[in-house]
């Protein structure tokens, strides 16, 4: 059996493992894979590098648990271990490629809210002006009401003193 070729498979469970705790489900790094090609990579820095590195990973990793001998011949390198490896600390420290696509889009989000409320301030300062102006109407329409009621109690009043 070759050592590399064991060290890199146990180093490739490790990654799966904790991709498959991310996404609930036995075939972390397959889902992982899947959701980076349903997403836009948006300028994410390697985000292709990473996508085909993660699926010739895989390949090689399915290579040695379903042929037969495979790990007699040396299918992977160090630097294969190493970068996977590195992808878990990426991982970890949430800067591999999908962390780093849902912060970019929580950012953008955030300034999408903020660009609809800075919109939505002049509206609701007129809202407020045209519901205040009924107010306003009110507050006159009241006063002629108790002034004309206060005249024809004038009038009646006159009118009754006029006829005793």
């Amino acid at each position: 059996m070759n050592n590399l070729n064991y060290r890199f498979f146990e180093e490739f469970k490790h990654l799966d493992k904790l991709c498959g705790e991310i996404y609930k489900t036995q075939y972390g790094i397959t889902h992982y894979i899947d959701d980076m090609k349903s997403k836009p990579f948006n300028n994410i820095p390697n985000w292709d590098s990473d996508l085909r590195q993660l699926i010739r990973l895989r390949h090689i990793r399915n290579k040695m648990a379903h042929e037969e001998n495979a790990f007699d011949n040396a299918d992977c390198t160090q630097n294969d271990i190493e970068w996977i490896r590195y992808f878990y600390k990426r991982i970890m420290n949430q800067t591999d490629p999908l962390a780093m696509l849902y912060k970019k889009s929580k950012v953008e989000n955030q300034k999408v809210k903020v660009i609809n409320h800075i919109n939505r301030i002049p509206e609701r300062q007129s809202n407020r002006q045209t519901v205040e102006k009924p107010k306003e109407h009110r507050g006159a329409g009241i006063f002629l009401f108790v002034f004309i009621a206060i005249a024809l109690m004038a009038v009646v009043i006159a009118v009754i003193s006029l006829l005793i």
